[in-house]
């Protein structure tokens, strides 16, 4: 039995040295392969386990040549189903493994499927071009982001809407931004401003007292607001998570504009 095992270590180092000196930049073969090693490492564990070994002591004794952060990557990904994974092979097995915990994690979630939509998430996405691979890793980085902010802000209060919108212009948190939210909500002060803030500017606020209005001219950003609501008013309808609140907020802010523009 301890030659049979030999063997396999063998074949997937083998396996392994073929493909580990291919040219990275394919992304989608080398994903395939990783997946493919994953596979074989996961038989090879229940054969090791069958023979009465310890699986951890085996593999970083006589596989160590895959560290074991990749090795749990890709022989997790490689429990799924090949058929469900492979138009994903784009996003390589980096971003390909994260998208796949978060959907485990979240899969019970009610606002899943909603935010799969929102961000134009297809579980069977169309790949026959470049183009289309970049909106599918498009797509699947802003679905972590989302899921990322729910899971370190799970305890707060925050406008859906807000967050969706400011990842959708290409925001990302930062652990910084974690904090200053984390800040505001000690202080029982809204995150909203914070949000908006970040939604106009494109980037994080560098304080909550900023009266930046980003690079945009306020002329634009009107003009944008208004071209969105004729948008929201020709389809009949509007953003899942916008919220009374949130437009009451606006305005709010809008009246004092227009009151303002009154007095000149």
């Amino acid at each position: 039995m301890d030659r049979s095992l030999d063997d396999e270590v063998t074949e997937i180092y083998n396996f392994y040295s073929d493909f580990n000196t291919m040219n990275e930049s394919i992304v989608e073969m080398n994903t395939e392969r990783w997946v493919k090693l994953g596979g074989l490492l996961n038989d090879h564990e229940k054969h090791v386990i069958a023979a009465g070994k310890n699986w951890v002591s085996w593999v970083t004794d006589r596989i160590s040549f895959c560290g074991k952060r990749r090795r749990q990557q890709i022989m997790f990904v490689a429990l799924v189903s090949a058929d469900k994974i492979k138009p994903f092979y784009s996003m390589g097995i980096d971003k390909m493994y994260i998208f796949i915990k978060k959907l485990e994690n979240y899969h019970k979630d009610l606002e899943l499927i909603d935010i799969l939509n929102e961000f134009k998430f297809s579980g069977k996405p169309k790949i026959d071009t470049d183009e289309d691979k970049k909106e599918l890793n498009n797509s699947a980085d802003q679905v972590i982001e989302y899921f990322k902010f729910k899971g370190n802000c799970s305890t707060l209060k925050y406008e859906k809407d807000l967050v969706i919108d400011v990842i959708k212009a290409g925001g990302q948190f930062t652990s910084g931004d974690y904090e200053e939210i984390e800040r505001l909500s000690n202080k029982n002060e809204s995150i909203d401003d914070y949000l908006i803030n970040m939604l106009m500017t494109g980037t994080s606020p560098p304080s909550k007292n900023s009266k930046s209005t980003g690079n945009e001219s306020i002329y634009v950003i009107l003009a944008k607001l208004e071209q969105t609501i004729d948008e929201f008013i020709l389809q009949n309808e509007i953003p899942l998570y916008l919220s009374k609140e949130t437009v009451g907020k606006c305005h709010e802010k809008i009246c004092w504009l227009m009151t303002k523009c009154n007095e000149v």
